[in-house]
């Protein structure tokens, strides 16, 4: 102990107990330790102001941690942001003798969040508040917490399911939120069976059209039965059928024949069968532009040739003809 010798003798102070100020009892603790014995080191620790220790200076300090009786003379307090900040050696401090109230541990979590698995958290200090903030730092620590004797606020309730939470599903009636509130939800948790029940949308009143086919775009045919497609448009119907063919047993086709026929010539893309519910009448409200995406999407149907007038198609239909379709150009008079 060279470097302290010149300044005063360790054994007279230690075991007749005289006054050492704090600046000097941190002094040898931090600087001397390896010279202690752990008896010794834990009498001179009682002395030091533990708040006041700069996270550098115990930065480490592996053995002068493990000598240290925490729990005797250090604040619960202090422990816990000296560990947050020390968290390579984070086994060595005594974490798991307290109980934490969440005010306290989530200055810690937002540092360090895997913090939150060591702490033992008092389940009745936590409000919504702390649950939204732990949600935001770990949201696998959920399942810990007990929401059934909490009273959520609606935004507080909208905003823990928008994080993708299903524990709040179990104490919160989520069916009078807007139909955008629910849809916003259904996305955070991939719109799950469980989320679609909780949110309400196998209700008939849910029948927003934008938000039917969001989640069918989403989810498929899967739950097709239980939602309310009656206000669905065949443009909708088309946007479906682009991403999933595995719709069509369930499209109107009446609803193909009451509206602009430009709706039809796209189904007949996509579903060329349909191309048998093609008529002269329904031919002569086809336009050019309807007779070309026709022509150069469904290459082998005699039927087309057959209802089509070509005299009626304009000069851009020829020429797109000419370079995708020149079979065609014999048509022309």
């Amino acid at each position: 102990m060279d470097k302290f010798n010149d300044l005063i003798d360790k054994k007279q102070i230690i075991h007749n107990k005289f006054f050492l100020s704090t600046a000097l009892s941190e002094y040898v603790v931090l600087n001397c330790y390896d010279s202690l014995s752990r008896e010794d080191l834990n009498f001179l620790a009682k002395q030091v102001s533990w708040h006041n220790i700069s996270d550098p200076e115990l930065s480490n300090k592996v053995e002068l941690i493990k000598k240290l009786n925490w729990v005797e003379f250090v604040d619960r307090m202090a422990i816990l942001r000296i560990a947050t900040r020390d968290f390579r050696n984070i086994d060595l401090y005594p974490l798991s003798d307290y109980e934490y109230e969440a005010d306290e541990i989530i200055k810690s979590a937002k540092i360090e969040p895997s913090l939150l698995d060591r702490l033992r958290i008092k389940q009745d200090s936590l409000k919504p508040r702390h649950i939204i903030e732990i949600s935001k730092v770990h949201p696998s620590l959920m399942d810990r917490i007990d929401f059934k004797n909490q009273e959520f606020t609606v935004s507080e309730s909208v905003e823990i399911a928008r994080m993708g939470n299903k524990n709040i599903f179990e104490v919160f009636d989520f069916s009078n939120i807007s139909d955008i509130e629910k849809v916003k939800i259904l996305k955070a948790h991939n719109f799950s069976y469980l989320s679609l029940e909780k949110m309400c949308v196998f209700e008939n009143d849910f029948d927003n059209k934008n938000h039917i086919r969001e989640i069918l775009l989403s989810t498929g045919n899967q739950y097709i039965d239980k939602l309310n497609v009656s206000n669905l448009f065949p443009s909708d119907w088309i946007i479906l059928l682009k991403e999933n063919l595995e719709f069509e047993p369930f499209i109107p086709l009446d609803d193909f024949f009451a509206c602009d026929i430009f709706y039809f010539i796209e189904l007949c893309i996509l579903l060329p069968k349909h191309l048998e519910y093609l008529d002269e009448t329904m031919a002569k409200g086809i336009t050019s532009f309807g007779w070309e995406k026709l022509l150069l999407n469904i290459r082998n149907s005699d039927k087309l040739i057959e209802l089509c007038n070509f005299d009626t198609l304009e000069e851009r239909a020829w020429n797109t003809f000419q370079d995708r379709r020149p079979d065609l150009l014999l048509y022309r008079v």
